[in-house]
């Protein structure tokens, strides 16, 4: 009968006359489960930002480590299944993506723990679920929450971190024919005090019509949504990157980065917002595409 939990071999009663071959199975058995990793490669394709570890392999490692498939590498959150539920001791989650990964049992009854990118957890199974234990780098404390259309990769640990934006967003309606500012949603930082130090926007609009294709609106980032009959953005519109013009409506970028030395109290808005004003050409666009990166630099100081 092997052991409860990792499946060791035990020697048995006929095996009296083969003792050293049992004991060395069985001590190299419990090596690989100190000491030995375990590479799960991940892909964007096949399975899309998925992998799975069975329960032998868990069994037998101590260290599970995602990495990226180098020649089509996650592009979304990964999740990571253990196929069978088992009473697994400790052991650690290396994250070598840029992708967060969620590790769990299929319908476990707990919340699954998230490993940031680049980070490390230290996790274990109780027979039902994988759970936290700890983290060195606190990378999954205190997170903010992305926009519809947006992905959050964040950095550092629970207090200090950068997060970048990855937009792929929608403006709402643009009518066209007069003035008029739109904004979209990309980031809300979480509750508490919040010390808002930088703020990098490279972002795009995108035309889907063919009518505002040689407009130039005043984009920037503020701390409320612009939804007005303006064609300049107001001043907690773009409060955090002052307005500027964008060269055209056809994808080009516009790359600006602004200190925003801001404290952000409790009771203060904490969201982040892409807004952009003008006098829209005729026709305007029902659904202009959004696109590019915003960089945060931030702290959190309680809630």
């Amino acid at each position: 009968m092997p052991t409860d939990n990792l499946d060791l071999t035990q020697i048995a009663a006929e095996q009296a006359e083969n003792l050293d071959a049992s004991i060395n199975l069985q001590s190299a058995q419990l090596d690989a489960a100190v000491t030995a990793p375990l590479l799960v490669t991940i892909n964007a394709t096949s399975p899309a930002n998925a992998g799975t570890v069975t329960k032998a392999e868990l069994q037998a490692a101590n260290v599970i480590e995602v990495i990226p498939d180098g020649g089509d590498a996650p592009d979304g959150p990964i999740l990571l299944t253990l196929a069978t539920a088992m009473q697994r001791g400790t052991f650690t989650l290396v994250n070598d993506t840029l992708q967060s990964v969620t590790f769990e049992v299929t319908a476990q009854p707990d919340t699954a723990p998230v490993t940031g990118p680049g980070t490390s957890a230290v996790l274990q199974c109780d027979g039902a679920s994988v759970r936290l234990v700890g983290r060195g780098d606190l990378a999954s404390l205190n997170l903010g929450t992305a926009g519809v259309g947006v992905e959050a990769l964040e950095f550092g640990d629970g207090y200090t971190r950068v997060t970048r934006l990855i937009v792929n967003g929608v403006l709402p309606d643009i009518a066209g024919g007069a003035a008029e500012s739109e904004g979209l949603l990309v980031y809300t930082f979480p509750a508490g005090v919040i010390e808002y130090d930088v703020t990098r926007m490279n972002i795009s609009i995108t035309q889907t019509e063919g009518f505002i294709n040689a407009d130039q609106p005043e984009v920037g980032i503020g701390s409320t949504l612009a939804a007005s009959a303006s064609a300049t953005l107001g001043a907690t519109e773009d409060d955090y990157v002052a307005g500027l013009g964008a060269a055209d409506c056809t994808g080009t970028k516009t790359d600006k980065s602004e200190s925003t030395a801001t404290l952000i109290e409790t009771g203060d808005s904490h969201a982040i917002h892409f807004n952009a004003a003008d006098t829209w050409a005729a026709s305007g666009d029902a659904a202009a595409i959004v696109s590019g990166d915003i960089w945060l630099a931030w702290r959190f100081l309680g809630d």
